[in-house]
């Protein structure tokens, strides 16, 4: 009888293996196929993956309806062995820890536990991993630019260690888990995990990006650039990444590239058009896509429609501020996190954030009590003062306005209880949000100038990119909330702020309860009305995120906080800057970065008095470097003729004269203008 062609091709391996070849056949046909793949345009390469796709799917469903041949267990149909898993399951113990024990005990009687074993013994376990490397899986998934914890009091879950049961605050992951594992190996190459064991290891209380609840607000600049993603990837022949990391890899030189992700790099500023270029017979299908805009104030999902050149261009135009956005965003939680390793007891990280006030509703109340509700201002704190001690902190408040009276009130308290608890402390790092009506302006900058000398403290402010301000604050705030809510339910009087307070002491143990009521921040009002009085703007602050104290009304501002190119600003007009100048102070002259100033240079001169500018044209005639960065002597122009073509030197005694001077760090150069 003649053999069929798997007898053959089985048969002809044998032989190749026998004689050493196989292995050689194998890589060139490998090789073969792989040069062929290359060689297919984007549209056949989609109908081969196609054709593998229907060809796996049809070899699933045929093995799916072949029967079971060989099996050595008794009950020959799925119904029997349901029926009689049925029958004992309904005797075993109700509680589920000795249910458990049961399972195993007839396991291990009758043989069949191997389960166990191998998942110890197995080579494909995670158990190979050391204590230490699965410790620092396990705490990555906690970092606050992984996954951010939540706010809601009814967010909690309860893990089981041992026999004792922890409520655990929720935290939800902010990427995919193949994003996750692919910047983990980057960050610790040292440790060799495959995928499967590190989506393993993932806590239980860290829950997969498809679980985040339905209330939460994402960060728009993420949000419309993967609506976008989604939208091409479906609509284009050519394959275009939607995992915010392989896309950027797909655009940019280098992620961690000042220069390619501010678009500045001649490589790759026009790498998304050569990557990305539409075939003339796609580029007017018809497509769809949502996008998130403010319509009358509001924060609105709203559909676009138009071809799908159009979507392209529309990603295009998003990409400038959103790769801005995601390096501004990586750098702080990169920063934050350093930081925190940094704390000593000398040096203290302090992330400050408002919570979700808090209704005061009773248990068993009345009907028309449902409309008058008061509220409670919770303004969460967690302190880490050194590498294994933190403290967490509320402020509970009956003053609504959660503004900078308010935020300043309450910092005073943190600051003299943190030095209370930690005498040795000599800098603090601020971070929060960056929420203009509470942090993020001219007047808190200021304050933290004032540090110095009330509490002999070198204070840093910084702020996380826009929606990236998770963190632990938010799981402090929803934990006391949860706990208050409780005792609340439980028949506790919580019917204002005070009562709050008292309650929150009682349940919360952990977390350091402080009262500040609203009498106390309007009493501040005056004195910081004073103080802050004829505070100017700092010009871009909304583009700043770290503001450093060099002295009183004095700051330095940068875009992060790690960047090293710093703007040095005086927020009152009758302060000595140069007695104010820091060590570490560089040059402010924006232009500086781009256009090196030389002498015989022309510039034009930006000074600020009482909220007004003003602006002068002079020469460069001399300049000194040193430590401290440069300085540039220079002497002022006058308009010479009505078209403002000439320029002469200005007259010393003219009444609006600027007389010749040294230009220090501390002036702006508004711009260059080379002669």
């Amino acid at each position: 009888m003649p053999m069929s062609n798997k007898e053959r091709q089985q048969k002809w391996r044998q032989k190749q293996k026998e004689n050493g070849t196989y292995e050689q056949v194998r890589k060139k046909f490998r090789e073969s196929r792989k040069k062929k793949r290359s060689s297919l345009s984007n549209r056949e390469l989609k109908v081969v993956r196609e054709k593998e796709r229907l060809r796996q799917q049809k070899y699933r469903a045929k093995k799916v309806e072949q029967p079971i041949v060989g099996t050595k267990s008794p009950l020959m149909s799925a119904q029997t062995l349901g029926k009689a898993v049925q029958r004992v399951s309904a005797n075993l113990p109700k509680s589920p820890r000795k249910r458990s024990r049961v399972v195993k005990a007839l396991s291990k009687k009758f043989g069949t536990c191997h389960h166990e074993e191998t998942s110890k013994n197995g080579s494909g376990g995670y158990n190979k991993l050391s204590d230490k490397s699965v410790e620092t899986i396990t705490n990555y998934y906690c970092r606050d630019d992984i996954s951010w914890q939540s706010p809601n009091r009814k967010d909690s879950i309860s893990i089981k260690n041992g026999d004792e049961k922890n409520h655990t605050q929720k935290r939800f992951m902010l990427i995919t888990l193949k994003e996750c594992y692919a910047l983990f190996e980057k960050e610790y190459p040292g440790i060799t995990v495959s995928l499967s064991a590190f989506c393993s290891l993932r806590p239980q209380h860290v829950f997969l990006l498809q679980d985040v609840p339905h209330n939460l607000c994402l960060c728009r600049y993420h949000e419309n650039v993967r609506l976008l993603l989604e939208c091409l990837n479906k609509s284009l022949s050519q394959n275009i990444e939607t995992h915010f990391y392989d896309f950027l890899e797909t655009i940019v030189c280098d992620q961690e590239n000042e220069d390619c992700m501010l678009s500045k790099c001649d490589v790759c500023k026009d790498k998304f058009d050569e990557m990305y270029t539409i075939a003339e017979d796609e580029s007017m299908q018809h497509v769809k896509w949502a996008q998130w805009e403010t319509v009358e104030g509001r924060a609105t999902k709203v559909m676009k429609s138009g071809t799908l050149l159009n979507c392209l261009k529309a990603l295009k135009s998003k990409l400038p501020d959103f790769l801005i956005h995601t390096f501004v965003k990586r750098k702080q939680s990169a920063h934050f996190e350093a930081e925190k390793s940094r704390a000593n007891g000398e040096h203290v990280v302090l992330q400050v954030d408002f919570a979700e006030n808090y209704t005061a509703i009773q248990q068993n109340e009345i009907q028309s009590a449902y409309w008058s509700h008061n509220q409670v201002t919770l303004f969460t704190a967690c302190a880490h003062l050194d590498n294994k001690k933190v403290k967490s902190y509320v402020i509970v408040s009956d003053d609504l306005v959660h503004g900078k009276y308010a935020v300043s009130t309450f910092l005073d308290h943190l600051i003299k209880d943190i030095k209370s608890v930690c005498p040795t402390v000599k800098s603090i790092a601020f971070f929060s949000d960056g929420a203009a009506s509470q942090f993020k302006q001219r007047f808190l900058f200021d304050n933290i100038t004032h540090y110095k000398e009330l509490y002999n403290i070198d204070a840093t402010w910084n702020f996380f990119a826009t929606s990236h301000g998770k963190g632990a604050v938010d799981g402090i705030g929803g934990n006391v909330k949860r706990q208050v809510w409780m005792a609340s339910k439980a028949g506790a009087i919580v019917t204002d702020a005070m009562s709050f307070a008292d309650v929150a002491s009682k349940r919360a143990k952990a977390i350091q309860i402080i009262y500040v009521p609203a009498r106390e921040v309007a009493d501040a009002k005056s004195m910081l009305e004073a103080r802050w009085q004829d505070v100017t703007a700092v010009p871009n602050t909304q583009g700043t995120h770290m503001v450093q104290a060099l002295g009183k009304h004095v700051v330095r501002t940068s875009m992060y906080s790690t960047r090293g190119i710093y703007h040095e600003h005086n927020l009152k007009d009758d302060v000595n800057l140069q007695a104010s100048s820091s060590s570490n102070s560089t040059s402010s002259c924006p232009e500086e970065e781009h256009h090196p100033i030389h002498i015989g240079d022309f510039v034009l001169l930006k000074y600020t008095a009482k909220n007004k500018s003003f602006k002068y044209v002079a020469q460069v005639t001399d300049i000194h470097s040193h430590e401290n960065g440069k300085t540039y002597d220079v002497t002022h122009l006058r308009k010479n003729d009505e078209e403002g073509m000439i320029f002469a030197e200005k007259d010393l005694t003219d009444k609006l004269g600027v007389v010749d001077r040294t230009l220090t760090n501390h002036e702006s150069v508004a711009g260059c203008i080379h002669g």
